[in-house]
């Protein structure tokens, strides 16, 4: 992320992520490594080879202490497709580990076709229907789904709520707000 309000990682700092990634286990997380932010336009303009050279990087710093990888938030937002496919297969070739793909709100099969994890965007200020009907989309493509950014405070009774309800549907009961 090249982000100044959520903090700048620009590199990899093996020691540092190790030590707080063992901190996270000794208190029962096991971390999911997201590769890229949408918010990193400087990232972008280097070229998917940079990005694929820093993917590498990661895996071999952290790869053994780790859940599994997103390979890109809001992917659809600055790579394309084909770009998304090459990340993941790049990807898979350094690590055995599940690989995940975030888009901004939906599912778009083109995207998602290469990736172990659909971390579903529903959006915001959806009625319970519509809730459901993203989700329900999400889990015709077969594959485990993470219900993700359904509420801006995550907190609240109705955010609690609609955790609930996709934590509802078959499979791993797990969302995140």
């Amino acid at each position: 992320s090249t982000a100044s309000d959520f903090g700048r990682v620009d590199g990899v700092h093996r020691g540092s992520w190790r030590s707080r990634i063992r901190t996270l286990r000794s208190n029962g997380v096991v971390p999911v490594v997201w590769l890229i932010s949408d918010d990193s336009q400087q990232l972008y303009d280097r070229g998917l080879n940079n990005q694929i050279d820093y993917q590498n990087q990661v895996v071999s710093a952290v790869d053994d202490i780790v859940s599994h990888y997103v390979v890109c938030l809001e992917c659809d937002e600055y790579y394309s497709p084909a770009q998304v496919s090459t990340l993941i297969g790049e990807l898979r070739k350094k690590t055995d580990k599940p690989i995940g793909v975030h888009l901004t709100p939906g599912v778009k099969a083109e995207y998602i076709k290469d990736a172990d994890i659909i971390y579903l965007q529903t959006g915001f200020d959806l009625n319970e229907q519509q809730f459901r009907q993203q989700i329900e989309n999400a889990l015709k493509f077969g594959k485990p789904v993470v219900v993700s950014e359904y509420n801006l405070n995550g907190t609240s009774a109705e955010a609690k709520r609609f955790g609930d309800i996709a934590c509802s549907y078959a499979g791993d009961r797990k969302s995140t707000r």
